[in-house]
């Protein structure tokens, strides 16, 4: 382990910000420890590995790009698998703006966790930071700017995946507006350029996010949702293959037979005849 404390003028509660101690942990396999109840806020960013945390008597997952923080006077404790041991970098500091520069990036008590992609940022902050001389008149000076950096990075990051997820959000939204029309509109003759009219999107984009969400085109979707309400339809008996084509879309019943054996296989009738014997 390599732990590096700072002890200076810095060290204030009364100002904005007080680096207190950062360091590189190598854990050992199945390493289970706790954490130290400390009057500061602590930031772990793991590099490498996978292995849990408990903070305030919640567990959670950890993994590469995964994060966390122990807030002041918390009891916590850590714990690395034995196949594939945690690495991970972490930063103690204080504050009067120390919680308010965190929950600019969604990170409190209540929301511990975050992630985090560029690594290769963090390792270069760390790694500055491990470089600094004991007897460098500018090492506080540095030590803080790079804590500001850190700060700054996980703020930034926050503004990135919340973007994404109002952004999937939005994609999901769009899906249920447009099964929810189809569900409504499969007895009409509709077409994937209706769905996208209606939704006022892009054609192109409208089966985008079908592929990405659903794994299917919007046309391969009104079939298959008419095909199921056909097949419900053909249980009974009194209903007439014209009538079944009829109502679920298809004006043509051959074009609705073509279309039925292709996905099941087997003709309306066939599947009819096979469904009375079953009653």
């Amino acid at each position: 382990m390599a732990q590096f404390n700072v002890c200076s003028n810095y060290m204030n509660s009364n100002i904005d910000l007080s680096l207190y101690n950062y360091g590189l942990e190598h854990c050992k396999p199945g390493y289970f420890g706790t954490q130290d109840i400390m009057d500061q806020f602590s930031i772990y960013f793991i590099l490498d590995g996978t292995g849990s945390c408990n903070i305030n008597n919640q567990n959670y997952s950890l993994e590469k790009g995964s994060g966390f923080l122990i807030p002041p006077d918390c009891l916590s404790y850590l714990k690395s698998s034995i196949e594939t041991p945690l690495t991970y970098y972490w930063i103690g500091f204080d504050g009067i703006n120390a919680s308010y520069y965190l929950k600019r990036a969604y990170i409190d008590q209540q929301n511990p966790i975050f992630t985090f992609e560029k690594t290769e940022f963090v390792k270069s902050c760390f790694n500055e930071m491990l470089k600094t001389q004991s007897n460098d008149d500018n090492r506080e000076i540095k030590l803080h700017s790079l804590l500001y950096l850190l700060l700054l990075f996980l703020i930034e990051n926050a503004k990135i995946i919340n973007t994404n997820k109002r952004s999937n959000n939005t994609r999901y939204s769009y899906i249920n507006q447009a099964t929810q029309f189809i569900y409504s509109n499969y007895s009409k003759k509709i077409t994937v350029h209706d769905i996208a009219k209606y939704l006022s999107l892009d054609r192109k984009y409208l089966s985008k996010i079908f592929h990405e969400i659903l794994n299917t085109t919007p046309k391969e979707f009104i079939i298959k949702y008419r095909i199921e309400k056909a097949c419900e339809l053909l249980t009974n008996p009194s209903n007439t293959i014209s009538y079944i084509s009829n109502a679920v879309g298809y004006n043509d019943p051959l074009q609705f037979s073509k279309i039925f054996k292709k996905s099941k296989g087997i003709s309306p009738k066939k599947y009819k005849d096979a469904a009375a014997l079953k009653l």
